[in-house]
């Protein structure tokens, strides 16, 4: 890019913004954690919240959310907290991320912030990388998976793996029954079948993942349900449930932040009629991108704990991208950020 560029510089609204931004930024390619719903969800759970606005020359070239995080070491109080970004910025075509994080970078110091995080969620330019390591920089490579879906089920059927088409077709003939409960008693639904998948992954001694403290969850999804940015669907067979989902559904694209199935559930391989009839559902709700989550970068090597969950994850026929969260120290001080 051209050095005589004017720079970009990074400036936080006075307010909440209204609906006008999320359809600036779900036309720019933004997904959920760009979202105004989740701004004032994450609003909500305590701390500082920011809706950043990226400008040259007076001109908006660039939206993202983020939040003040405390960390637990503060002797310096404000110079060790971090400017933390749930997925990088949306930004139009004739910005870069290098650009871009030398804005947030200048944005941190100047309002003395410690350390800079973009995690990689959903991240809107997966091609571009991430700077590379650096006495200041460190990155956390993982593997997020996206599927494509639509024209409609068939279509979709057709790119995933033989094994997982073979499957999806053999439960959606076995009489499940699907069911919504957006409401926080779903939520607890939901969490008992997380809870499920991960006590049977410890007892097999693996020991990628945590099970999800169930207060902290329990108040992340009130905020998540107050602002409309999660539903929680159900399979269901004989009125017990096999497996359940949680998704964060923003203009054309949905993330699957949650779920998981009950014994019976995974040996009657209800996690394929789970997501074949949430892809369907997705289809008709004009959704064309399901993104399943991440991995760890290791989850490719077979004898990895997350293995099988790749190759599960990876039959659906999407995109397995290589993605980083980054942390840059913004001041002079050679230490890292422990967040409380």
């Amino acid at each position: 890019m051209p050095s005589h560029r004017p720079p970009v510089v990074v400036e936080p609204l006075a307010a909440a913004p209204g609906p006008e931004w999320d359809r600036t930024v779900a036309a720019l390619g933004g997904c959920t954690f760009h979202s105004r719903g989740f701004g004032l969800a994450c609003a909500d759970l305590g701390g500082e919240q920011l809706f950043l606005v990226l400008r040259r020359e007076g001109c908006e070239v660039g939206y993202a959310v983020a939040a003040r995080e405390p960390t637990r070491w503060r002797p310096l109080a404000w110079a060790r907290d971090v400017l933390s970004l749930g997925s990088s910025p949306v930004l139009t075509p004739d910005v870069t991320r290098t650009e871009t994080i030398d804005a947030l970078a200048t944005f941190a110091r100047q309002r003395n912030f410690g350390h800079l995080h973009i995690s990689s969620f959903g991240d809107p330019r997966p091609a571009e990388p991430m700077p590379p390591d650096s006495p200041r920089i460190r990155q956390s490579r993982r593997l997020e998976y996206r599927v494509p879906i639509g024209p409609d089920f068939q279509a979709t059927l057709a790119r995933m793996g033989a094994t997982h088409r073979r499957k999806i077709r053999k439960v959606l003939e076995a009489g499940f029954v699907f069911e919504e409960q957006s409401t926080i008693e779903g939520a607890l639904r939901v969490h008992a079948a997380h809870a499920q998948t991960f006590e049977r992954r410890f007892a097999r001694g693996e020991d990628q993942g945590y099970v999800w403290e169930v207060s902290d969850f329990r108040r992340r999804m009130e905020a998540y349900l107050r602002h409309g940015i999660i539903r929680f669907h159900f399979t269901v067979l004989n009125g017990v449930t096999l497996s359940a989902i949680g998704t964060m559904q923003f203009g054309q694209t949905a993330y699957y932040l949650v779920g998981g199935s009950t014994r019976e559930g995974i040996e009657r391989q209800c996690g394929f009629a789970m997501f074949a009839n949430t892809i369907q559902r997705l289809i008709a709700e004009g959704v064309t991108e399901f993104n399943l989550g991440g991995t760890g970068i290791e989850a490719r090597e077979e004898g990895n704990d997350e293995h099988g969950l790749h190759r599960y994850k990876a039959g659906y026929g999407g995109q397995v991208l290589e993605l980083a969260h980054l942390s840059m120290r913004v001041t002079p001080w050679r230490w890292w950020p422990v967040r409380g």
